[in-house]
């Protein structure tokens, strides 16, 4: 289930290409959660979810939420059901964990 009450409070980024998982500062954690409650149910997308991102609520509740990691703005929380943000929020995303917005370059994709 998506947060709805309990405010974020703290957000790591483990991505699979990364050794080092992403602690997202503070300033950026409401501005996170209004990307995550406006996520819209869909499906599961067809997405490489190589980002996992690990929510503390402020009742010590944690969630997990795979994130797809290509140019696709889709979501899953927990183990069920597919969420997806519009492309501006997927690029917010990204930009808050200090990586780049494009795939290519955030994945380090060389032809």
């Amino acid at each position: 289930a998506r947060p709805e009450t309990d405010s974020i409070q703290e957000a790591r980024l483990d991505c699979s290409w990364m050794s080092e998982s992403i602690l997202l500062d503070a300033t950026h954690l409401p501005r996170l959660e209004e990307i995550l409650k406006s996520a819209e149910f869909t499906y599961v997308g067809n997405c490489g979810y190589h980002a996992k991102l690990t929510l503390t609520l402020e009742n010590g509740e944690t969630l997990t939420v795979f994130k797809g990691a290509d140019d696709c703005g889709s979501l899953v929380f927990g183990s069920f059901g597919g969420y997806s943000i519009s492309d501006e929020a997927d690029d917010e995303f990204w930009e808050m964990f200090g990586l780049a917005p494009n795939a290519e370059e955030r994945l380090n994709i060389t032809e």
